[in-house]
């Protein structure tokens, strides 16, 4: 049995606002655990990005964050991320 735990903030202010189009800057914090000890899942980063919003239903996010693993890893202790994500929303 593995137990995996992960936790992310990102406050922000928005940038611009108008009918259909939102930007938003924002730092982001994530930490992840896992019982079993791998090392991918044991994790602290942070960093910020940015995110577009189209109509309320499309969102372009892209962030950049530094971490470091909690633990022994066979790729050293820190690593650099580029996050790039295309979100599209429907309410039901």
């Amino acid at each position: 049995n593995n137990l995996i735990g992960y936790g992310q903030l990102r406050p922000g202010f928005r940038l611009v606002h108008s009918d259909n189009v939102s930007l938003d800057a924002y730092a982001a914090a994530l930490g992840a655990f896992d019982t079993d000890g791998l090392f991918f899942n044991n994790v602290a980063d942070m960093g910020g990005g940015l995110r577009l919003m189209l109509f309320g239903s499309v969102q372009l996010m892209g962030e950049w964050v530094q971490g470091t693993y909690l633990g022994d890893t066979p790729l050293g202790t820190s690593y650099e991320d580029l996050r790039v994500a295309l979100i599209f929303s429907q309410n039901f």
